[in-house]
């Protein structure tokens, strides 16, 4: 009995945490339709893997796609950002796929165990996939999120998709060099003119930053949309 009105009280205070934290989003952006967004973030508490603002960011992303919009993440753990995508995007037609070996490997230097440690907090018994399909129906996001079971590399070649055809990139895979260049070469192509593609991780310690600022430099990108903590948009 202790310790269940101890879960439900810190249950509370986080809630409260959580209205004030978003505070600042509700007044800076009035018109977007923060509640689902406060559900899902309330929902993934103590598993998440980004920073509030950068959520808040990727969450207007999707929302500020075209209805029926198609988009792709690379790198979906267990369906945090997919989530946070998928309940932006609008329209029944609108596609998400999410790219993902789903076995918890990762590229970067002792990154398997991190990610197998944190898996192991989220839950002892279910496996990757498992979760991230748990979380998606919990949203009912299934007509609108599509798993791509595969590595990045290969992933491109099973997306029923053409050059051009794609509104929102989410690039949040590998962390090295070489498997960031070879994701922006190979996806940024099916992105649309006046697409979005993001990156997370541009202010870490990681290859992120490097692979971008090339693209950059190659004059990938039109415009800059914007920086929340290390996520980074461009317009195409």
């Amino acid at each position: 009995m202790l310790r269940a009105w101890r879960n439900l009280k810190h249950k509370r205070k986080a809630r409260k945490t959580l209205a004030s934290n978003l505070r600042s989003y509700t007044e800076q952006f009035p018109d977007v339709p923060w509640t689902p967004f406060f559900e899902l973030r309330e929902y993934f508490s103590g598993q998440e893997l980004s920073a509030l603002s950068e959520q808040a960011f990727l969450y207007r992303l999707a929302l500020a796609a075209p209805a029926q919009a198609v988009a792709i993440e690379i790198g979906s753990w267990i369906g945090h950002g997919t989530c946070i995508m998928g309940l932006g995007l609008r329209g029944k037609r609108a596609r998400l796929y999410a790219v993902d070996r789903f076995d918890t490997h990762h590229s970067a230097a002792g990154s398997d165990s991190f990610y197998e440690k944190t898996l192991k907090k989220v839950t002892a018994r279910l496996s990757q996939r498992e979760i991230f399909d748990r979380n998606v129906r919990h949203f009912g996001l299934q007509d609108t999120v599509e798993a791509v079971p595969a590595d990045s590399e290969k992933a491109v070649g099973l997306l029923p998709l053409k050059n051009g055809s794609v509104d929102l990139l989410f690039i949040d895979g590998g962390h090295d060099l070489a498997t960031v260049r070879r994701d922006i070469e190979l996806y940024l192509p099916l992105v649309k003119p006046g697409g979005v593609v993001a990156f997370h991780d541009f202010r870490f310690p990681c290859d992120v930053p490097k692979a971008v600022w090339e693209a950059i430099k190659r004059q990938s990108f039109d415009d800059l949309i914007g920086l929340y903590h290390s996520l980074i948009a461009f317009r195409k």
